[in-house]
């Protein structure tokens, strides 16, 4: 049974992954038929390939010891209406 390895560097991180497949290296395999999945069968999909990719993206551009820093502000009830009406804007 073949199972295929991919093999991600990233950063100080390696990862591996090891899937099963049935058509790798095999002569004469046909396409199968067009089968779509459900809608929560592609969400879970993607919402897995998401996570590899920000994983993947995250280790490769930030390491020990770097700072991560939120800006952010307090914002009362009704604020930003009231700012927008002093500018004169809409």
């Amino acid at each position: 049974m073949p199972y295929v390895e991919r093999v991600t560097k990233a950063g100080n991180t390696i990862e591996i992954e090891r899937y099963f497949t049935s058509r790798y290296k095999k002569k004469g395999i046909s396409r199968g038929d067009k089968v779509k999945p459900t809608k929560e069968e592609q969400e879970k999909v993607n919402t897995r390939q998401a996570e590899r990719k920000l994983r993947i993206l995250i280790n490769a551009n930030y390491g020990y010891g770097d700072y991560h820093l939120v800006l952010d502000y307090i914002r009362r009830k009704g604020e930003r209406t009231e700012r927008r009406s002093r500018c004169g804007r809409t």
